[in-house]
């Protein structure tokens, strides 16, 4: 299940998905260190699917996080992201994406 929350800043909009069992998480390797408790509030949102996620997407954003291999999956699917721009985090996928 994936969690989708928008955090609205004047003009910006970002867009926040994470996949539900990672909330409360610390993903940690050799570059990254992510605490998916820390920063809970941004992450956890509504719980969404995909026809919901593709009609947020169609609106104007300035930024995307996601985190988890569905969040990711879906961007993919949508081909907002490809493989070569993902990043690894303890084996969980994480990609940020700005629209400029």
């Amino acid at each position: 299940m994936i969690l989708m929350k928008i955090h609205i800043n004047g003009e910006k909009r970002v867009i926040a998905l994470c996949d539900k069992h990672l909330l409360g998480k610390t993903l940690t390797d050799e570059k990254y260190h992510i605490d998916l408790k820390k920063h809970e509030e941004f992450y956890d949102g509504e719980p969404t699917n995909l026809a919901q996620i593709k009609e947020i997407l169609n609106q104007d954003f300035s930024s995307i996080n996601a985190i988890g291999s569905e969040s990711v999956d879906c961007l993919m699917g949508e081909g907002l992201v490809s493989r070569e721009n993902i990043k690894m985090v303890s084996n969980t996928p994480l990609v940020h994406i700005y629209k400029i």
